[in-house]
């Protein structure tokens, strides 16, 4: 493996990940990193843990988007002048449903060094967009807004492959300061936090005594004369 020219940045992560075609975007994830990062051998581990986002959209049977399912719905409860009731016996007469993003994490990763915490991992989310159901649930009256604005009924059905819309795609998760990490020099910042920790306590624990009473009196030793190395063990 040639010598890592740089680490990967945020920016250049998800233009590699833009460029992916949604049909082959599992099997050439691994190779459009090698190819966009040279010295780097990546690797790539799905993880089980499924997720939604809070986007959804409303699609019309033809396929046409009325928009996004919070702002859209929030007009719809006002036309009733808030009736619950109302916005739901109106719209599950309707042929309009909701669409939404279904996830689960991928961590990518990558030597940079021989030892164990000599590595890069990336925290990735694969998405996939579904169509997922009804507007409304047709079968049970929503007692409040939320359910409404937030439905989480459609999550409780596995759909079959003919309502996948779009994806799956990839994205950076946790934002793109937290969804990169290079372990050594994680670790390396953990160390020099605690150690300036510690070193910010040195006054008090210089004065700091241990106190023991014996059968011979009481003993006082000097903190820092019991523990010597106290500084060295975040080192």
């Amino acid at each position: 493996m040639s010598t890592p020219a740089r680490l990967p940045d945020a920016a250049s992560l998800e233009t590699v990940m833009a460029g992916l075609d949604p049909a082959s975007a599992d099997t050439d994830m691994v190779p459009a990193l090698n190819a966009a990062f040279p010295g780097f051998a990546f690797d790539l581990a799905p993880i089980d843990d499924d997720y939604w986002r809070d986007t959804r959209s409303i699609l019309q049977p033809d396929g046409t988007r009325l928009g996004e399912l919070r702002p859209w719905m929030t007009a719809e409860i006002a036309k009733d002048g808030g009736d619950i009731k109302a916005v739901w016996s109106r719209l599950k007469e309707t042929d309009l449903q909701i669409t939404e993003w279904r996830g689960s994490s991928a961590f990518v990763s990558a030597p940079t060094g021989p030892g164990a915490a000599d590595y890069l991992q990336i925290a990735l989310g694969r998405e996939i967009e579904w169509r997922a159901g009804p507007i409304v649930n047709p079968d049970y009256r929503p007692w409040g807004e939320q359910e409404l604005l937030d439905p989480s009924w459609p999550r409780t059905h596995q759909l079959p492959d003919s309502d996948r819309l779009a994806g799956p795609v990839y994205r950076l998760l946790d934002g793109a300061g937290g969804a990169m990490i290079h372990v050594r020099s994680f670790l390396d910042r953990c160390g020099r936090i605690e150690r300036e920790k510690r070193e910010a306590k040195r006054p008090e624990l210089e004065r700091r005594v241990i106190r023991e009473v014996g059968p011979g009196g009481t003993r006082e030793t000097p903190f820092l004369d019991a523990i010597p190395d106290y500084f060295d063990c975040a080192a």
